[in-house]
Formats: structure tokens, sequence, C-alpha cells
């Protein structure tokens, strides 16, 4: 049977569900959407909301539930989506689950898989493109694999579900089309902690793990007759099988680890250690380990250069082999060249003052709708890598806080942040120019869609976690306080950031210190693919600023002027030391929730009804009615932006890439 690695991911689930009833499966969007790689896609379906649920965005109580779950005698399957997002809840995998046999004396066995998706070579940039092994390597109790392809997945997957361990599964997201023939079954599992040897060689051992286990079967290929390649398939690196991997480097007398992590401190520091100790009369050559740099996963075309690829590896073991001497990095070559573009301050600060008038503040609305409206476009042709937010639909939030806020002042904001760079005085090139990766883009290509960031205007980076700007921005009012400069901080956050920690931790510190900062949620109604209703027992987000003693204010998100009018009220009463204020923004997304959504989740009609309210619409009635602006002027507006836009788009697809060099600078002051 030939299945994709997403097919035979769903398989695994699905034969263990049928096989075991204790076995159940919740996260984010994994019922009713089918996960949002649409790995769990009919199991609701199949086996009924008991057993299939959806979360709302809450790691710490998923994991959580899913330790006491299992405390009960139920083997649960949960989804983190992100394994970045394991950051958000690390106590309860680290310190509990893994811990839980141990601090019970044996009586409470934790049969939990916690899958997430990992890894690069799809263009999500620094915070959604790791593979994070390290985090749990050295933790006892814990269990951590990587499947290569559709049958290491199923395989390794059933016997996770039947283990009585926490098991960390790691899916190289790269993988999930990938496609293999093998036949599904119990005859195809593949136990926990054996390694497999994917092609036999005579000359050199090659380990590795994931995606990058194709990589080195790719560089094995290509060596042919001259190099003969055992490449080994650890499958589990923690605990990792030391007999099969020590049996071949014995006949090969060499070692190569091929990781996708960074250089330091990656899975194959500890195979090399082991290695080293118990073959170390034996080698004929230095252990080689081909890594990527000890710099942030980068955006766009910078990432293909930051992982390693079978041409990187042929050329370490052809070294390795001729010379019998260590082979340099990749990167030893590169030159740390300020590849960045200098942009104008002048011309930001000149964009922010144009928000001081109504007309200026339209257009400024029309350039947002239009730039994601070309953001779309380019995605759809393959320009822009991994994935995208956009913001149409809601203008107005970003302009009104702009609009009412000083330069000073500070701003974090979501991954669906596109809008509130441009409001605050980004141009739309420097936005465009990161959408494509480009040296001319706000951060040189490096960030990407979801990163934005631009101090200059008051942007401080932008994250790709629900919710961690939050307490971030608590953080900057705080230093506002010590500093007495005067400024106030604002956190732009989404519906679905109202149900984790940092929502409530930030809301609770900024409240006992009488923090200078606004809290602003843009309620549109849905929380990635999960409606309100459905993951929030509260109808209104602002209600809960009572239990943290400040005002929370609901807003139509819709209402340019009422924004502006709320957000200036909170503002003022900042300033003046009344502390935060919690501002509902009611509104609603255009576009689904990322790149090709087609929000098929949303029932009929909504999208319509909400449109009848656009946010440009609803201000040009404003300024007709009010006489600022006639149709004529409007038109020219319109002409005139739209010129200004189109001119960006192509300033933009002619930007260069940067240099591979790039992505060495920032990552550390020296």
């Amino acid at each position: 049977m030939q299945l994709t690695m997403r097919e035979a991911i769903k398989l695994a689930i699905r034969d263990e569900m049928a096989r075991d009833p204790s076995v159940v499966v919740f996260g984010e969007d994994v019922a009713e959407a089918g996960g949002v790689f649409k790995v769990t896609a009919g199991l609701f379906e199949e086996f009924g909301p008991d057993r299939v649920r959806d979360t709302p965005i809450a790691e710490t109580a998923i994991l959580g539930a899913a330790i006491g779950a299992a405390a009960r005698g139920l083997r649960p399957v949960v989804e983190i989506m992100f394994v970045e997002f394991f950051g958000v809840a690390l106590d309860q995998v680290v310190t509990e689950a893994a811990k839980m046999r141990y601090l019970s004396a044996g009586k409470l066995p934790m049969p939990i898989v916690i899958r997430a998706s990992a890894g690069g070579g799809l263009g999500f940039g620094a915070q959604h493109s790791q593979t994070l092994e390290s985090w749990f390597m050295n933790t006892p109790g814990l269990t951590v694999v990587s499947p290569s392809g559709p049958a290491s997945a199923y395989g390794l997957l059933r016997a996770a579900i039947q283990s009585d361990d926490p098991v960390i599964f790691l899916e190289p997201r790269n993988l999930y089309g990938a496609k293999e023939e093998f036949e599904p079954g119990a005859g195809a599992l593949w136990p926990l902690g054996q390694a497999r040897i994917a092609r036999e060689g005579n000359d050199v051992t090659i380990v590795s793990l994931g995606q990058m286990v194709r990589v080195a079967l790719g560089a094995a290929e290509q060596l042919g007759g001259r190099i003969s390649c055992e490449v080994i398939d650890l499958g589990t690196v923690r605990l990792w099988d030391r007999a099969t991997v020590l049996q071949s480097v014995a006949r090969t007398h060499r070692l190569v680890l091929v990781e996708e992590n960074p250089l330091t401190g990656g899975w194959g520091t500890d195979v090399a250690s082991v290695v080293a100790g118990e073959c170390q009369s034996s080698l004929r050559a230095p252990i080689t380990r081909v890594t990527s740099p000890d710099v942030p996963v980068p955006f766009g075309a910078l990432e293909r250069v930051y992982l390693s690829s079978a041409e990187d590896v042929v050329a370490a073991v052809s070294h390795l082999v001729q010379t019998g001497g260590l082979p340099a990095p990749k990167w030893a070559g590169w030159t740390r060249s300020r590849t960045s573009p200098s942009r104008s301050t002048g011309e930001e600060r000149e964009r922010r003052t144009e928000l001081a008038q109504p007309l200026g503040r339209y257009a400024r609305m029309l350039e947002i709708r239009l730039v994601e409206d070309e953001a779309m476009s380019l995605f759809f042709e393959g320009l822009i890598s991994g994935t995208m937010h956009t913001c149409q639909g809601q203008e107005a939030i970003a302009v009104g806080v702009a609009a009412a806020l000083r330069a000073t002042d500070t701003v974090t904001c979501t991954y669906r942040g596109h809008g509130h760079g441009l409001a605050l005085g980004l141009t739309p090139l420097a936005v465009l120019a990161e959408l494509l990766g480009r040296r001319d883009g706000v951060l040189g290509g490096k960030g990407g869609s979801m990163h934005l960031s631009s101090p200059e205007v008051g942007l401080l980076p932008t994250f790709a976690i629900v919710g961690a700007g939050i307490p971030v921005s608590a953080g900057a009012a705080y230093a506002s306080q010590v500093l007495g400069d005067d400024a106030v901080a604002v956190a732009i956050f989404g519906d679905g950031a109202a149900n984790i920690g940092a929502f409530h931790e930030g809301l609770n510190l900024a409240a006992i210190w009488r923090l200078p900062v606004l809290f602003i949620c843009e309620n549109n109604l849905y929380g990635e693919y999960s409606r309100i209703d459905k993951t929030t027992p509260v109808s209104d987000i602002a209600s809960r600023a009572a239990a943290y003693a400040m005002p929370g204010v609901i807003v139509d998100g819709q209402d340019l002027d009422g924004v502006m009018a709320a957000v200036g009220a909170a503002v003022a009463r900042a300033r003046a030391g009344g502390g935060p204020t919690l501002l509902e923004m009611k509104t609603y997304r255009f576009a689904g929730h990322s790149r090709g959504d087609p929000a098929k989740y949303r029932p009929a009609g909504e999208l319509e009804q909400w449109k009848a309210r656009d946010p440009i619409a609803l201000y040009e009635h404003t300024l007709l009615s009010t006489k600022i602006a006639d149709d004529a002027k409007l038109a020219t507006i319109r002409k005139r932006v739209s010129d200004q836009v189109a001119a960006a788009v192509a300033a933009a697809r002619a930007s260069p890439q940067p240099e591979p060099g790039a992505i060495l600078e920032d990552v550390t002051a020296d």
C-alpha cells in the first residue's frame, strides 16, 4: 500500500484506537477540522466526540489533562501542533509526565504520546522550524522519537501508543506529503529504541534521524561506488540504539552524524561521545558531525542554505575518507556582511504623522487592504515561503491603535501583524520584501511574515507563539515606570490567547504593578480554526478584566473612530498612572486563518454579514457624510494608494536575495 506520511500517521492512530478503547485523541483543532496538517481528519467522525476532542489554545491545559487522563487509565495521543509550543508547557513534560512513574514508586504508568510537527524545509521561520530534541535529551523517563517517512511513522507511532511511558513524537512536517510503499498492520510496528540500517555499506557509517535520513541516503546514492556508506536511521533518539551504531562503526571505522540541529548541543554530541569512548582505538578518522550553524532558523531562501543537504554530506564524507581529517563546516567561509536595508526613519516618522488626519487614516486602511491582497497573490504564485496570516477586515484596529499612540510607545502583536506594522509606519516595500525573504525587507529577509519587527516605529519583535507578547508588553510598561519617560506599551492579541497562561499572568502582573499598558484583544470569533463559543466559556473577553481589577471595554472593531476613542481614553488613563485596561475589539477576518485556508468551518452567510460592515466602507461613509471628502477625492486617494502599493510589489520582486552570511548576523552581541 502506498501512503503519505500524513496518511500513515492517521492510520496508525486509527488502528490503535480500534484496537484499544482507552486510546483518546485531543488537541487544538484535531477533531472537526482534522488538524492543522489534516493528520487526524476523519477520526472525529469514526470515534465520536468523547474520544476525539478539540481543546482551546492552551498547551499547559492540554498536557496537564493528558497526565491526569493517563493516571486514570486512558492512553492519550495529544497534538501540540508545532514543537516550539512545548515551551509554553515544558514543566508538564519534563517535571511532571517524565517523573510520574518515579514519584509514584512505579504505581502510575504514563502512556502518553505527545505529537508535534518539527523541523525546517517549508520556510516557516525562526519560531516554527526547529527540531528541539535537545530539550528532552537529558530528561530521564521520556522517550523521544522522530520518523523518516511513512513506514517508520506508522510503525513507530503504533509502538509509541502501546508504550507505558511518555513519548515525544516529532514529525518532520516537510515529509507529511512524502509517499512510500509499505504494508500496514501489526507486523509493521517498529519497536522503540531500535535503530534500523536503511542502507548497508563498508567504508563509513552515517547515522541520522527524521528528515535528515533521506538527506543521508541521497548522499550515499551520490557517492555510489566511490565510497560505500552504511546509513542508520535511529528512529528513537532517546534512548538511542547503541548496539546497532557501535557494531556498524566497528566494521566501517568511520562515523558521520547528520543532524538538522545547530552544531552546539545536538543529539549527535551524545552519539559521538559514546562512539569515541567505545571505538577510539579502531577509528581511522575523526568523528564528523554535519549540522546547521549555531543561528536561529532563517526564513525563505536562507533556510535552504541553513539546512544540511545531500551535497553537504557528500563533501564531508569525501573529505573524511580521502584525507582522514575533519572537514570544515560549510559556513566556515561565509562572511558577516550587513545586508539588511538602511531604512529611512524620517520616512517612517512622516508616515506616522499622516494618521493625524482623517484622509491619512483612510489611505492607510486602503494600503493595508491592498498589501494583504497582494501578499495573498504572491503566496499563491509560490513566491512566499511557509505560511502567512492576513488581516483583511481588521484594518480599523491597526490604524486606530497607531493613530492614538505616540512614536515613543511600544507595541507587541501576533503573527497576523502586517497591518499593525504598516499602520505604525513600516513601508509597503519593507513589509512585502520581508514576506518574499528579500534584502529590502524590514529584517533583511530573515524573519518573514510572522516575525515583522521594527523598534524604530515602536513595533517590538512579533511572535509566532500565541499570546507571547502579552507579558513582554507588561515588561516594556514596567521600563516606562522606571525610566519615567511617559511611554505606554500595547499588547495586541487574538481571542484564542485569552485562554492561555500568559494572558492571565500578564494581566495580573500589570494590575498589581499598576503598569501603563493596554491589552487589546482582536476578537475575530475564531482561534485558528475553532469558533470562540467552542473554546471559551464567556461570550465577552472583556469580562475577564474584572478578575484583575482593571476596566474591560468592548469596542466595535469595525469603527475606526470608535477604536481611536477607546484606545485614546485607555492611553490617557495609563499615562496618568491609572494602570492597565483590557479592550476587546469585536472584528472579523475576511480571509481564513492562514494562507490557503478556505475557512469552510464558518457558518453560511457569516462572512457576508461581516463584509456588510467592512471597516473601509464604513469609514468612507463617515468621510462623505461629514463632508470631509467627496467621491472624487476618495477616488483620487484610492488611485494613489493603489499605484504606490503596485510600485512596492514591483520593487519587492526586484529586491535581491540576502547573502548566506546574513544568517550569521545578529545572533549575539559580539
